[in-house]
């Protein structure tokens, strides 16, 4: 049923239609006779799911609200689904690794998505206490020139006179700058990445960076809308930052 009103609508692009009617047909064969699920068949079969079929505990879900209504968020009990839910905080750093990606491969450079640092913090004997995961490395060869925290915050939004209207958090600025103070000079470019208006005001220069114990935290806005039109402003301005750290100092 779902599928079926996945390709209504989808009307206006024939590739995808075509494709939609495809998958639909491959159900519709395996269940010659449809009928609309009620409340008691979703009950069922989130009773009966194991580990084996848990997998396909989201598509249940998404059927579920697709024909009953709600949303694919599991809630307590036998009450099946309620509101729509997303992680934004995930998906905004899923969208800012992947745009990066596209923009900064023309650069030579790598972008890594939650590399694990198992050396970071370590017990007094010397052995692995906690794992360090930055959100996003970005790599010139094996060497990481840039250091990428996103965040869904309102760092980036700013009033009529290009002020934030939201100071940093002490937590993320601490994080991020003890990510750079794992590497020695010249230490990686800092960037704390969060969303701002589609086609609002940019930060104004005393607010796009922040001195935290002798490192300078990037603040950079990114236009969502942008992300989603593939303009590439968020890896130019990244690869700028690149191109202008600090060199290696010259040993006395």
């Amino acid at each position: 049923v779902g599928l079926a009103s996945a390709t209504r609508s989808l009307v206006r692009h024939p590739e995808w239609l075509r494709r939609a009617r495809a998958v639909s047909q491959a159900f519709f064969d395996l269940a010659p006779t449809p009928r609309m699920p009620a409340a008691s068949d979703y009950a069922l079969v989130r009773e009966r799911t194991t580990s084996r079929t848990e997998p396909y505990r989201a598509a249940l879900l998404l059927s579920e609200w697709l024909v009953l209504g709600g949303g694919p968020l599991s809630a307590s009990g036998t009450g099946g689904s309620s509101a729509w839910y997303l992680d934004m905080a995930s998906l905004f750093e899923r969208a800012v690794a992947q745009a990066l990606t596209k923009d900064l491969r023309s650069q030579g450079l790598q972008v890594l998505r939650q590399p694990q640092d198992r050396c970071a913090i370590r017990t007094a004997a010397g052995g692995e206490y906690r794992r360090v995961i930055p959100d996003i490395e970005v790599l010139a060869g094996s060497s990481v020139v840039a250091i990428v925290d996103a965040k869904y915050k309102d760092y980036a939004r700013t009033d009529q006179h290009g002020r934030p209207l939201a100071a940093i958090g002490n937590e993320d600025l601490y994080q991020i700058a003890f990510y750079g103070a794992r590497y020695a000079e010249p230490r990686p470019v800092l960037v704390l990445a969060s969303p701002c208006e589609t086609e609002g005001r940019s930060l104004a220069e005393p607010w796009r960076a922040v001195d935290v114990a002798g490192q300078l935290v990037n603040l950079i806005g990114v236009d969502l809308c942008g992300i989603a039109r593939g303009t590439r402003s968020l890896g130019v301005e990244i690869g700028r930052l690149i191109a202008g750290r600090a060199k290696p100092k010259p040993r006395p």
